[in-house]
C-alpha cells in the first residue's frame, strides 16, 4: 500500500487528469460537430457538382442546337429561319420562272443564289440566268422594264406558292403601283397575264397608260376637298 503521505498528491493528479479528460471530451464534441458539418458540406458540394455536370450537358446540347439554328455551326452558315424561307423561295422562283420565261421571251430565268453574300448571311439572294450569254447576272443589271417583269413574275410565283400551302385560298388578282420602265413592255406583260385568267390592277397617273387601259376606276379631288370616283369601262 502507498504511504499515507502520498494520498494528497495522488488526488491532485487525479483531479488534473479528470479536468483534462473533460476538456478533451468537450474538444471531441466540437470535433464531432465540425466533422458532421464538413460531411454535410461535402454532400452538398457533391450534389451541386452533379447538378452542375447535368446542367453543363444540357447547356452543351442547347448551345449546339443554337449554333445550328442561328447559322454559326451549320455548314451553310445560314440561320434556320433563312433556310426555311430559302426553301420557299426555291418554290417561288420555280413558279415565277413560268411567267418570267414568257414575259422575257425565253431569255431570262431567276435562280436562287447560293453561298454567302458579302459579310452577312446568305440564303435569300436572287440572281438572273441570261440565256443569251449563258452567264449569271445580278438583278441590278436588268433594265427598268426587265426588273418590272422579274418583280411581276415573282409576285405571281409567290401567289402560287401561297395558294398551294393555303388550300382553298385563291389569289387571282394583284395591284401594281406605277414605276415600271418601258410602257410597251409593261403592257405586253400585263396583257399576257390577263389572258392567263388573272386580274391586274394598276395605280397610275400616266395619261398614256390610262388611255390604253379599257376598264378603270378614275378618282379625283372635288372642289370641296373630298374624293370622287367613277368606273369607266369600254365595251
Amino acid at each position: 500500500a502507498a504511504p499515507e503521505k502520498d494520498l494528497p498528491q495522488s488526488k491532485a493528479e487525479l483531479d488534473a487528469k479528470s479536468t483534462e479528460t473533460q476538456t478533451l471530451s468537450v474538444q471531441l464534441g466540437r470535433f464531432g460537430s465540425d466533422l458532421r458539418t464538413i460531411a454535410e458540406s461535402a454532400a452538398a458540394v457533391q450534389q451541386y457538382t452533379e447538378e452542375a455536370a447535368a446542367l453543363d450537358v444540357q447547356y452543351s446540347r442547347a448551345a449546339k442546337l443554337a449554333g445550328y439554328v442561328t447559322g454559326r455551326s451549320n455548314a451553310l452558315r445560314v440561320p434556320l429561319l433563312q433556310y426555311v424561307l430559302g426553301m420557299m423561295l426555291d418554290e417561288t422562283i420555280q413558279s415565277a420562272n413560268r411567267f418570267f420565261s414568257v414575259l422575257s421571251r425565253g431569255r431570262y430565268a431567276l435562280q436562287h443564289k447560293q453561298g454567302k453574300s458579302g459579310a452577312g448571311y446568305g440564303g435569300l439572294d436572287i440572281e438572273v440566268l441570261d440565256g443569251m450569254s449563258g452567264t449569271c447576272r445580278s438583278v441590278e443589271t436588268l433594265s427598268g422594264g426587265e426588273q418590272f417583269l422579274a418583280s411581276l413574275s415573282l409576285a405571281f410565283g409567290l401567289s402560287d406558292v401561297v395558294q398551294s400551302y393555303s388550300g382553298a385560298v385563291r389569289l387571282d388578282s394583284i395591284f401594281i403601283d406605277e414605276g415600271f420602265g418601258s410602257l410597251d413592255t409593261a403592257m405586253r406583260a400585263l396583257e399576257s397575264i390577263r389572258q392567263s385568267g388573272r386580274v391586274v390592277g394598276i395605280i397610275s397617273h400616266v395619261s398614256e397608260l390610262q388611255s390604253r387601259i379599257p376598264t378603270m376606276i378614275r378618282i379625283w379631288k372635288t372642289a370641296s376637298g373630298s374624293a370622287a370616283a367613277k368606273v369607266i369601262a369600254e365595251d
